[in-house]
């Protein structure tokens, strides 16, 4: 089955993150999930595949600090975030420790900040929740400001730009899995010069809704 979680994990992978899918928290202790998530995500500073440093999607283009994030994936409607996020800022202190972007002591710390305002950043780190939806969801952006969005518009054009940009660099792709190579096949045998039939296209396979007026930021 294709999901939008897989779309996500790609956009992700395209952008330089090294990820962990279908990620769920467990306490230090006995006891069920505290919290999960669809992808946890890390990008080193040092991120370097093009020469462009416009290559990848502004969200991570010219970003001079590890970034590590929580990112949830839903195929329609507005943006939104697991509530276990939430609730207080045990679940974030807790991831920080597990993947240790940052030093021992400094987690919670980080967390509550994480969790007040949807991320945190300092000189050498960047931490936020990424949500892909259909649409922003303006509750979001007024409740947790550092919350990122993205819609699926963007992501599927994020997808057929980096393919026209790059093909070359693209080409020897044999080890992708089912999704990357659908992705690209999409792109490369039917909509190689087309975006509206490579959306059309994508939009089938993976069950996304048709575009929305709203889902281009600043519309």
């Amino acid at each position: 089955m294709k999901r939008s979680e897989d779309l996500a994990y790609w956009y992700l992978r395209l952008n330089g993150c090294l990820t962990v899918s279908n990620f769920y928290l467990h306490p230090p202790h006995k006891g069920g999930a505290l919290a999960e998530a669809d992808i946890v995500g890390v990008r080193f500073p040092g991120r370097a595949e093009f020469d462009d440093k416009n290559a990848d999607d502004a969200l991570f283009a010219q970003e001079d600090a590890t970034i590590f994030l929580i990112a949830e994936a839903k195929a329609s409607g507005e943006c939104s975030l697991n509530a276990s996020w939430t609730r207080d800022s045990k679940a974030l202190s807790y991831v920080l420790r597990r993947f240790g972007p940052v030093a021992a002591g400094k987690e919670e710390g980080i967390a509550e900040t994480w969790i007040r305002t949807g991320g945190y950043k300092d000189s050498s780190l960047r931490c936020f929740f990424l949500c892909l939806a259909a649409r922003y969801s303006e509750c979001l952006r007024s409740n947790y400001p550092e919350i990122q969005q993205r819609t699926w518009e963007e992501i599927l054009q994020f997808f057929h730009r980096r393919f026209s940009t790059h093909r070359k660099r693209k080409l020897d792709h044999s080890q992708w899995d089912s999704v990357g190579h659908l992705i690209w096949d999409t792109w490369e045998k039917d909509a190689r010069r087309e975006y509206g039939r490579f959306t059309k296209i994508m939009r089938r396979e993976f069950n996304l809704p048709s575009l929305d007026p709203r889902a281009i930021e600043g519309d």
